[in-house]
C-alpha cells in the first residue's frame, strides 16, 4: 500500500518492488490511498482544499505556526514526510498541504480538481489512477 505519492516516484518504486518479486516468482499488487477534495471547476476544488487545511491545521498551530511534532515511523511516512516537505504540488493535482500542517501522519496527502482532472482513470495527473495492478493496462512498467 502506497500514500498519494508523485506518479514518477510511485512508478519506479512498484517497478522495483516488482522487480523483487519477480525474482521469486511472484506477481502482485499494490493499493495508493489518497484523500480527494473535488470541485465543479478547479477553482472551487481550491478554495475547498485551503479551506479544509485551516480546519485541519488549527489543533497544530494553524498553517503557518509551529507543526505537531514528528514521530518516528515507517519508512512509509518519511518519505510521505520528505514529498511534504519537498514541495507543495506534484503533478498538478498532488497536494501536500495537510501533509505539511500536520507533519504526514498517514494518508494525508490531496487530490485537488475537477472529477475529470483530479480522479480521471487516464490522467497521467492522477496517482491513484496508475494501475498497480499488474494485469492492468496503464502499469508502471
Amino acid at each position: 500500500m502506497f500514500w498519494g505519492e508523485p506518479v514518477a516516484a510511485l512508478a519506479e518504486r512498484i517497478k522495483q518492488i516488482r522487480m523483487a518479486a519477480k525474482g521469486y516468482g511472484r506477481e502482485i499488487g499494490f493499493s495508493v490511498s489518497l484523500r480527494p477534495i473535488l470541485g465543479s471547476t478547479e477553482e472551487e476544488a481550491w478554495e475547498r482544499a485551503h479551506a479544509t487545511l485551516e480546519h485541519v491545521g488549527a489543533p497544530f498551530g494553524g498553517t503557518s505556526a509551529a507543526r505537531a511534532p514528528v514521530m518516528p515511523q515507517s519508512e512509509g511516512f518519511a518519505r510521505l514526510r520528505k514529498i511534504a516537505e519537498d514541495r507543495e504540488i506534484y503533478d498538478k493535482s498532488l497536494w501536500t498541504g495537510i501533509a505539511r500542517a500536520t507533519t504526514a501522519p498517514g494518508n494525508t496527502t490531496v487530490l485537488v480538481g475537477t472529477p475529470e482532472r483530479a480522479g480521471h482513470p487516464r490522467s497521467p495527473d492522477c496517482p491513484a489512477c496508475l494501475r498497480a495492478d499488474p494485469r492492468s493496462e496503464r502499469r508502471a512498467e
